[in-house]
């Protein structure tokens, strides 16, 4: 039986407590738990760091001999996030889209998202969400 952990995330982030964001221990974490495979979100995603943040994720990817697969992430308040999925879908890596209404303060159900609705569905990608409340 394999083992693929659908929801992993990469990197550093100041909202969230990580003590060793390496590859390198997500690997031997994934090893010690035998799972074959996991999906993660680069962290720096959510904060807008693109491209800190993806040649972080595609390093991982390349040097967990694609072990790592990839969720690239959309942002409702930025006009260009849509050309950042558009673009990072291109990368073998990425099997899916990443959005965060709680993180980014957009509801789930804003006309903002419906770019990554849209072309999710002609994308044929899955997106996957963290929908609790948004803070007051």
């Amino acid at each position: 039986m394999m083992i693929i952990d659908a929801h992993c995330h990469l990197g550093c982030s100041p909202q969230f407590h990580l003590p060793d964001a390496a590859g390198a221990t997500l690997l031997r974490i994934m090893d010690h738990l035998q799972i074959e495979r996991v999906i993660a979100s680069p962290l720096a995603l959510f904060s807008g760091l693109h491209e800190p943040g993806w040649a972080e994720a595609l390093h991982v990817h390349r040097e967990s001999g694609g072990r790592v697969l990839l969720y690239t992430v959309f942002d409702p308040r930025t006009p260009a996030s849509l050309d950042f999925v558009r673009q990072s879908v291109k990368e073998t890596a990425v099997v899916g889209i990443k959005i965060h209404p709680s993180m980014h303060q957009c509801p789930a159900d804003d006309d903002r998202y419906w770019p990554v609705w849209e072309f999710a569905a002609t994308a044929r990608l899955p997106i996957l969400t963290h929908s609790w409340c948004l803070s007051e």
